[in-house]
């Protein structure tokens, strides 16, 4: 397949056309592309990263972030606290170094979208053949629990049941998975299904052209109607022509590109996360959690309060990268009872959004944490730990820049009363929303409910920044099903 797609690439870079642009090839772009091929369409797709194939960085951590995630995994937001947000940068995006995780858009969500749309085009009725075919194209498949590995996810079902409490075994995108719990960094065995296998190849083998490595840098108008992309490749620029384009740079690039296009002021863009919150603790039994993978069961009993618990990837280096403020005595201890700890991923859904600015054609981010939701962060940070002390952790380190840890409830009640807003040490993966669609054209929004942009009417969106709302849960399920929705109404 690698072969079919060095053919496709483009190759002579003057007097490029066509008839649809595709703008970046994660969850979105590579399901548009893929449709749009099948309905014998001409499409290019461009995508400002590099192709790799899926096992290509066999488990380096290093190696994977410095090439397939932009900024080399970190994207700064600034504020109160100021954290870290991740993003793809590849042929495939971020479905190239997710868990695979594959959820259908939450009832609840899709109640509240279908009453703010004021349309019943994303129904749970309309959405379900859709779903149903993501699921058969990526081989979703539900995780089981499992003796010898996964121990640490095991936990998570011994909590459920001593506290009446409801775990799941999660749906993934994988296909004989080996268990080397190196999902970040692609996939060691390529059993994770991401869209690069399922729908950027077979687009190609039918057809597509493609560019990596390749920048978009500004949509050309002509008559007020875009005609022309501007795009930057081994440091020279070229134009692409086009009768439509699509785009699907993500939650950022996104909106940045809509601004350097048609000015800052044409779109406010405020970016809906989800926080991901890290607590490490040791048990009083062997774990030996580097045995099992990423996410395979998961606590949803506050999923209507925003908030989830999973057992996240766990690899030492990793984790110590994470914990930069251990003492020489902590770092010991950790290094003595590596076997018997385990991470845990707490997530959470932001009530306040991030600004996004552009300054001199780079993204600026800002976001400041509400008081509501770093109370919600505290209750739940305590309430999570109690119920691991009660199934027999030893030690707990919390989510904050300090690594403060417990080794009971009292102690971590302490924590929580010392530390602030500032001290949380948290990450984002998830952005939504930052141009989004919506019934009327209001500053927030960029789009309509066919996806298509109120100014101009051969411009299209298909990623995360579209979403009406953010998601509870990983939002690739539902950009994969609006784009799929969008472009099967539409082209």
């Amino acid at each position: 397949m690698d072969d079919q797609l060095k053919k496709n690439y483009i190759e002579d870079l003057e007097d490029i056309s066509c008839d649809y642009l595709v703008v970046g090839s994660g969850a979105g772009g590579s399901v548009a592309c893929s449709e749009l091929i099948k309905k014998n369409k001409d499409v290019i797709l461009v995508e400002e990263g590099s192709h790799y194939k899926i096992d290509h960085f066999k488990g380096s951590i290093a190696d994977s972030f410095s090439k397939v995630w932009r900024n080399s995994g970190v994207t700064p937001i600034l504020g109160n606290p100021s954290f870290g947000y991740g993003e793809g940068m590849c042929l495939g995006g971020g479905t190239y170094i997710n868990g695979g995780l594959i959820y259908r858009t939450a009832d609840t969500v899709l109640q509240d979208w279908e009453q703010r749309l004021k349309s019943k085009i994303y129904s749970k009725e309309n959405l379900k053949p859709i779903f149903e075919k993501i699921e058969k194209n990526l081989n979703v498949t539900v995780e089981k629990n499992e003796i010898d590995k996964n121990k640490d996810s095991q936990i998570l079902f011994d909590i459920s049941k001593k506290n009446n409490i409801k775990c799941v075994n999660v749906r993934r995108a994988i296909k004989n998975c080996k268990r080397n719990n190196k999902c970040t960094t692609g996939c060691v065995s390529g059993a994770k299904q991401s869209t690069l296998q399922n729908y950027i190849y077979p687009a190609a083998a039918k057809g597509l052209r493609i560019l990596t490595n390749t920048r978009a840098e500004k949509i050309l108008l002509k008559n007020n109607k875009p005609f022309k992309l501007k795009v930057k490749k081994d440091q020279k620029y070229f134009k692409i022509k086009f009768n439509n384009i699509i785009l699907a740079c993500g939650p950022i690039q996104t909106p940045l590109l809509i601004k350097k296009s048609f000015n800052n002021t044409s779109l406010k863009s405020r970016m809906h996360v989800h926080h991901n919150l890290r607590l490490n603790v040791v048990f009083n039994k062997p774990l030996n959690s580097e045995i099992g993978t990423i996410f395979t069961s998961q606590i949803q009993e506050y999923i209507n309060d925003g908030v989830l618990f999973s057992a996240s990837n766990f690899d030492k280096s990793y984790l110590f990268s994470g914990l930069n403020n251990l003492n020489s005595n902590q770092y010991e201890f950790l290094k003595e009872n590596i076997n018997f700890l385990a991470t845990y991923l707490f997530q959470i859904k932001a009530t306040n959004e991030v600004k996004i600015f552009n300054f001199n054609n780079i993204p600026v981010l800002h976001y400041n944490l509400s008081e509501s939701d770093f109370i919600k962060i505290k209750k739940y940070l305590l309430l999570f730990s109690k119920m691991m002390f009660e199934i027999g952790a030893k030690k707990i380190y919390l989510p904050f820049s300090n690594n403060c840890e417990a080794t009971n409830v009292d102690e971590v009640k302490k924590s929580l009363d010392f530390n602030k807003i500032k001290n949380l040490d948290m990450v984002s993966v998830h952005g939504m929303s930052s141009a989004r669609m919506s019934l009327d054209n209001t500053p927030n929004s960029f789009f309509n409910i066919e996806g298509r942009s109120f100014e101009y009417e051969n411009l299209y969106c298909v990623d995360a920044s579209i979403l009406p709302t953010s998601t509870i849960e990983s939002p690739q399920g539902s950009i994969m099903a609006l784009s799929h929705s969008i472009t099967e109404r539409n082209f």
